[in-house]
């Protein structure tokens, strides 16, 4: 069967070369057989990719699925950059006045310079922090705060914060309200006894139903002991915790508490609990880097007894 394709040149062109000549015209025949083949076969596999994409071209689930999904990781990616953004910020914000409340604690208060010391215009003073807003009205009180004597009504200063607190003066505002109470404390040397009362008679004094001026409270509490305006030691937090840890209350005033716990819990989870929240485990891995540092933190015994609490509260309410 291996018959040459062409005669050897000693031999004649007889039946093996008319063979050979066979064979030869064959394998002419098959050849562009089998060249055409691949060009078919790959025309074939060309002609269903073409369908396959015309088909997911025309599938409007698919198209749809795969939209929505690029638009909710868009969505997920620009809500943690906006929210490093902010966290950042407010850190930096407390970092700072930190420092200054060291400071303040290190040299003591200073109370210098020619100050009016008259009635109307301490009680114009003291109209203006009831009424204080937050930081577009921060520079006018810093003047009043260092044009004023007001060191016999120290106290009533501590108060007039607090009437503020959580109805002029709004949570985006804390960071404002913390600036003012360190002024105040760089100034007066006992201000900060005064502010811890002030907070704790404000608090036991508001409604339980009261929640957003409940939930300031406390929030403006953690503020100030985190840049150590008050001590921990000497501030009504854990006297707050407790309370709004107590499932031993009505049912209403329960439900009104845990949302308190969960605004604390959202914002300052770290600072107050040790726990990095699962949000924020999510934002990490959407920004594809690591959070910012706190470094206003709770000690971490406080930390743990608050936690402790918070936990405790939630694993009784829900047996």
């Amino acid at each position: 069967n291996n018959v040459p394709l062409w005669p050897h040149p000693h031999r004649g062109m007889g039946k093996a070369g008319n063979a050979g000549g066979g064979q030869a015209k064959a394998k002419a025949k098959a050849e562009p057989a089998a060249k055409g083949a691949p060009a078919k076969e790959g025309g074939a596999s060309g002609g269903g990719a073409a369908k396959a994409a015309k088909a997911k071209e025309t599938d409007p689930k698919a198209d749809s699925a795969a939209k929505a999904a690029d638009e909710a990781k868009a969505k997920l990616v620009e809500e943690a950059q906006q929210q490093l953004q902010d966290d950042e910020r407010a850190e930096k914000t407390r970092c700072d006045l930190r420092e200054k409340n060291k400071k303040i604690t290190a040299d003591g208060a200073k109370l210098s310079g020619n100050r009016d010391k008259s009635i109307a215009r301490v009680t114009k003073f003291q109209n203006k922090l009831k009424l204080f807003k937050g930081e577009s009205e921060f520079s006018g009180v810093e003047k009043d705060i260092d044009g004023v004597d007001a060191s016999k009504y120290v106290s009533e200063l501590a108060e007039c914060i607090m009437e503020a607190a959580g109805v002029s003066l709004k949570l985006k505002e804390l960071p404002a309200g913390a600036k003012v109470c360190t002024r105040l404390r760089a100034t007066y040397e006992e201000f900060s006894a005064h502010l811890a009362k002030a907070l704790k008679k404000a608090f036991e004094s508001t409604p339980n139903t009261d929640l957003n001026r409940r939930r300031f409270l406390l929030r403006f509490c953690v503020e100030l002991v985190l840049v150590e305006c008050i001590s921990a030691k000497d501030s009504p937090l854990l006297d707050f915790v407790k309370e709004v840890t107590d499932i031993s209350l009505p049912e209403e005033t329960v439900i009104t508490n845990f949302t308190i716990i969960g605004s604390l819990a959202q914002k300052h989870a770290v600072s107050c609990f040790g726990i990095v929240p699962a949000k924020q485990k999510t934002f990490e891995e959407a920004l594809g880097r690591s959070w910012c540092e706190r470094s206003c933190v709770l000690g971490e015994a406080l930390r743990t007894q608050l936690m402790n609490l918070v936990v405790n509260a939630y694993q009784s309410s829900a047996a």
